[in-house]
């Protein structure tokens, strides 16, 4: 008899026993809807226990609803978060699993390194003129960390992979329709979207009135824009930046599904999911994003993910051109109009040049340690001279701002950690590269890298690593993993050769 399946008997017989005698606990104190709540949770979590791997599934689908799933305003000291909940579930199962099953964690010189930065990023509350910006800030990296940890450790084989980045594709894709509707149905085209004041995304602070909204009016270019404020559509993030790069790191990977040997009627699919996630960057109305999601898609022919004959070159041309009557008047005012391309009539493009040399400034004053994690109250001191001048902001470039905050020791673990993965990639596409039993891991692969080399390029017009990038997260711990994979599959191909050379041998003897 294989008792192998009875391993969790015991588990299960001692959750249900606690649990039955805690719930009958609340049931005196509380009301019944919170028995139930408390009821449901220890099921789902003897399920989790008994099938780990879904509770890394129920991660990634929540990855992409972001705000959506926040149960605190955004300027509160701990935001609290339905992602927040379930990847700390995750991480208890992936506790109580290894501890169940004896067996070791995996952690690797990425880890350390990130935990690097965490620390340092932690040290500097110290010392920070930002306290409570600071803290929020030591919080979100310490659950990137966590994040990171969970997705190396439970998506260990390929199939948990695929798994994974269909779920995340499938909600972003999701998503962007629900984008589509409310800009075009619903607070895009009422009073309630969010219009100044401290609820202004362009401050980066939302409330929960306003969580299911995901269209606000723009104000920050009325003197280059002629007055105009413009729709911009934030998606389930609290800004059009956060979403845009959301939606431009599942290009690849869709690109990347259409490789795969699937029927018509699911390529239909992916194309359809191509065209609304393009539309919902359309719609955040950001030059950058426009910009970067060229160059992503510029990468993908350059790297051979997605091969076009020329009559499909001109196909596509035409369909674009024909589109172009449909795009809502306040996506061409802003970012299809090329003359607020320009340095004199793009007000932001302004704005981030002064951000930058106030940010230089600042490092030089303080170039080895920073200023504090996430501290938003250093660059307004060195705008002293600008009459305009926030009261709290950041540099606008991951590189700088990071420099500012964190020192060039911080810095240093920080962009070693990157550099690590991209190597993993890197190596991982090599590895799979020698075999064709695993093309489509090497394709794969190769938009992890395409991804990536997107956001680093990002990265020079916003801190992009500061925003709450849960997609990143999830592909920075599936290339770990996915390297782990590659390293296993040529050792044990480099054994299969040496076997058989011995076979061979002993034969010929």
């Amino acid at each position: 008899m294989d008792r192998s399946r009875f391993t969790f008997i015991p588990t299960i017989v001692g959750i249900g026993l606690a649990g039955g005698i805690a719930i009958g606990f609340v049931g005196v104190k509380f009301s019944a809807p919170i028995v139930l709540a408390l009821s449901f949770g220890i099921l789902i979590g003897i399920v989790f226990l008994r099938y780990p791997s879904y509770a890394l599934y129920v991660t990634v689908a929540l990855i992409p609803i972001e705000r959506f799933g926040r149960f605190t305003d955004d300027n509160t000291q701990f935001t609290i978060s339905l992602m927040r909940i379930m990847g700390l579930v995750a991480l208890g199962v992936l506790l109580v699993d290894g501890l169940l099953r004896k067996r070791s964690f995996t952690f690797g010189p990425a880890f350390f390194l990130y935990g690097g930065y965490v620390g340092m990023g932690i040290l500097s509350i110290l010392y920070t003129t930002d306290t409570l910006g600071t803290i929020r800030g030591a919080s979100a990296i310490v659950g990137n960390l966590l994040f990171f940890f969970v997705v190396v450790n439970m998506a260990t084989t390929r199939k948990h992979v695929f798994v994974s980045i269909v779920i995340w594709l499938t909600v972003s894709v999701a998503i962007s329709a629900y984008t589509a509707y409310d800009w075009h149905y619903g607070s895009g085209r009422s009073e309630i979207t969010i219009v100044s004041g401290e609820n202004d995304p362009g401050k980066g602070v939302q409330t929960q009135e306003t969580r299911w909204a995901t269209v606000w009016m723009d104000q920050a270019e009325l003197e280059s824009l002629g007055g105009k404020t413009l729709r911009r559509t934030m998606g389930p993030t609290s800004h059009a930046a956060v979403y845009g790069i959301n939606c431009i790191l599942t290009i690849p990977f869709l690109l990347y599904m259409l490789r795969l040997p699937i029927k018509r009627g699911w390529k239909v699919v992916v194309l359809i999911s191509l065209a609304l996630i393009g539309y919902s960057i359309l719609l955040t109305n950001t030059r950058a994003v426009m910009l970067a999601a060229a160059l992503v898609g510029l990468f993908c022919l350059m790297k051979g993910l997605i091969r076009l004959r020329p009559g499909q070159y001109i196909a596509l041309l035409i369909v674009a051109v024909s589109m172009v009557g449909f795009i809502p008047e306040d996506v061409y005012n802003r970012i299809l109009d090329l003359s607020n391309y320009s340095y004199k009539n793009s007000a932001s493009l302004r704005i981030r040049v002064e951000y930058a040399q106030a940010g230089i400034q600042a490092i030089s004053d303080n170039w080895l340690y920073g200023s504090g994690l996430a501290n938003e109250n250093i660059v307004p001191e060195y705008l002293e001279s600008w009459s305009s001048a926030p009261e709290r902001t950041t540099v606008h470039n991951e590189y700088l701002q990071t420099l500012m905050e964190v020192g060039f020791i911080g810095a240093g673990f920080l962009f070693s950690f990157v550099g690590l993965l991209f190597y993993y990639a890197n190596q991982s596409a090599k590895n799979f590269a020698r075999s064709s039993d695993t093309e489509q891991e090497y394709w794969f692969m190769v938009a992890v890298q395409i991804s990536m080399v997107g956001v680093l390029i990002y990265g020079v017009q916003v801190d992009v690593f500061h925003f709450p990038l849960k997609g990143w997260w999830l592909l920075a711990g599936i290339t770990a993993s996915m390297y782990c994979i590659s390293n296993r599959l040529v050792r044990e191909s480099a054994m299969e050769e040496k076997t058989d050379i011995q076979v061979e041998k002993h034969v010929d003897a």
